[in-house]
């Protein structure tokens, strides 16, 4: 028997190495810092600053940043050498995300540096608003201590708003528009002379049911305010006024406009009333009131009903007699006869066909003048008169409605 010698086999080929290349992603890790260094001083500041304002106005804003210097100089050395090393012998190879991520990371320090070194000016922050602003438009001052109107105001517009006429609920109407536009003018001319114009209150829509002198009268208003704040001074009584009353009054004259006007819709709807011609009074006439200039002591207490003598004044210090309850308060002069009649609430009457607690669109209305809007810095009162001083009307800054009348 003859035995077979075994074959020779050629040795199998080895096997593919089933082991993933090593992942490229930690690469970026590197750029990436640089980058961030880049970033950085934008919000980490060691150095000197120097800034200066005119009128409120950023006229100059220089310095040094030291801290974002030495960041930007690292994150260029950063840059120069993964650029300069990679593909090279013992570096990783050139791969594009890594080499873009580098390219970007080396521009932004460039512009860091500049930027620290006082050479420009570029904040982020006010980038990223310019862009809201120009989205979403400019957001507007919050209120400073305004909570909402206090229930008895809130009760006594209620109440008007039911029982006058309409003729007054339009003039209610037309005041309070002409306060809250003339108020907005005001504050955004101040945040564009004093601030950085950032926060601006939007205009307020007119409603509907007015009429084309009330329109008029809102944009008399408007007109006049931005003429008497065109060369506002940024001073800190103006800033102090601005930063805080005004604020409030436009968000309180916005409320009751929207309570005044949504009464007026209710009762009389949101068309324009067809309303005869204004005629304004020519002459003084009253209604509800006794008393008359020119009268004695003796005629003004019969009309009066009262008996007691007359005594002084301690506001106006001259003789007077007081009608408390009925809010009359007649003056005597040297002669003893009627100089000066004051009425406050409650009187319940008129002069020409304008009561108490109407507003200064319904004086305009009757006898002309009395513009409404006008905002002064710390005033309390505004004082309206005609016919040579014979009648004036003096109104509440805070709400321009008609608080007290005085006949001469």
């Amino acid at each position: 028997m003859s035995a077979e010698l075994p074959r020779q086999t050629e040795p199998s080929p080895p096997r593919a190495s089933l082991t993933a290349p090593p992942p490229r992603w930690p690469g970026l890790r590197a750029p990436a810092i640089a980058l961030l260094l880049g970033i950085l001083p934008f919000w980490l500041f060691f150095g000197f600053h120097q800034k200066a304002t005119v009128n409120g106005r950023v006229v100059q804003d220089s310095g040094l940043n030291i801290l974002g210097l030495a960041l930007a100089i690292a994150g260029i050395i950063m840059v120069f050498k993964m650029l300069r090393d990679d593909g090279s012998y013992g570096h990783p190879p050139r791969w594009l995300p890594r080499t873009v991520l580098a390219v970007l990371a080396g521009l932004v320090c460039l512009f860091q540096a500049g930027q620290s070194l006082g050479l420009y000016r570029f904040d982020p922050s006010e980038r990223v608003r310019d862009l809201r602003v120009r989205f979403f438009g400019n957001p507007e001052p919050g209120a400073v201590t305004y909570a909402g109107l206090d229930a008895a105001r809130r009760d006594g517009l209620v109440k008007r708003g039911r029982e006058i006429d309409e003729g007054r609920l339009r003039d209610d109407v037309v005041t309070v528009a002409a306060r809250l536009r003339a108020g907005i003018v005001q504050y955004n001319l101040f945040s564009t002379t004093c601030a950085d114009g950032y926060r601006r209150f939007p205009t307020v829509e007119l409603p509907s049911f007015l009429i084309e002198d009330d329109r008029r009268y809102i944009a008399q208003a408007e007109e006049s305010t931005a003429l008497r704040w065109r060369n506002m001074r940024c001073d800190a009584r103006i800033r102090e006024a601005m930063s805080g009353p005004v604020i409030d009054s436009i968000h309180r004259d916005r409320a009751v406009l929207d309570l005044a006007a949504g009464a007026y819709r209710e009762r009389f709807g949101a068309r324009p009333p067809a309303t005869p011609p204004t005629v304004r009074a020519e002459t003084i006439t009253t209604q509800g009131l006794p008393v008359q200039i020119g009268q004695t002591v003796a005629e003004a207490q019969a009309a009066l009903g009262l008996s007691n003598a007359p005594q002084v004044d301690p506001e106006w210090r001259e003789p007077a007699l007081a009608a408390a309850d009925r809010g009359i308060t007649v003056f005597f002069g040297p002669d003893g006869k009627v100089m000066r009649i004051v009425l406050d609430p409650p009187f319940s009457g008129t002069v020409v066909d304008v009561a108490l607690g109407d507003s200064l669109r319904s004086i305009n209305r009757k006898v002309g003048g009395a513009t409404s809007g006008e905002r002064g810095i710390n005033e309390t009162f505004v004082l309206n008169s005609y016919g040579n001083g014979r009648l004036v009307f003096r109104s509440s800054f805070e709400t321009g409605t008609i608080n007290r009348i005085v006949l001469r």
